[in-house]
């Protein structure tokens, strides 16, 4: 994995939308493959993770950020998925992902 070093711009922002969200949310940043929700006030789940090297690197950067503002990861419960083999199965991987984990009032499902 390349350096990754956080700054405090990042710290800042990853406190504000870590704090902002209630617990039982989801949080599944487009394009990484990951899916993570809150379990408590100062801890996280993954729920879901592609299988590929490179959601790894993005899971551990994500991890490093969550711990540098008080955040534990918990792992263990994560769906594993293999990466899509086209341009089509990737979208009804997204298209399913959103229906399953969106709520209504934001425009997916």
């Amino acid at each position: 994995m390349s350096e990754f070093e956080i700054n405090e711009e990042m710290k800042t922002w990853a406190k504000e939308h870590f704090d902002n969200m209630g617990i039982g949310g989801v949080w599944s940043p487009e394009g990484t493959g990951l899916t993570y929700q809150k379990v408590t006030d100062d801890s996280w789940k993954v729920i879901r993770m592609m299988n590929h090297p490179t959601v790894q690197e993005n899971h551990m950067r994500f991890a490093t950020i969550m711990m540098s503002v008080g955040i534990n990861m918990v792992m263990g419960d994560e769906v594993e998925y293999d990466p899509p083999a086209s341009s089509e199965e990737a979208y009804a991987q997204e298209t399913a992902h959103r229906t399953l984990w969106m709520p209504c009032c934001c425009g997916w499902g």
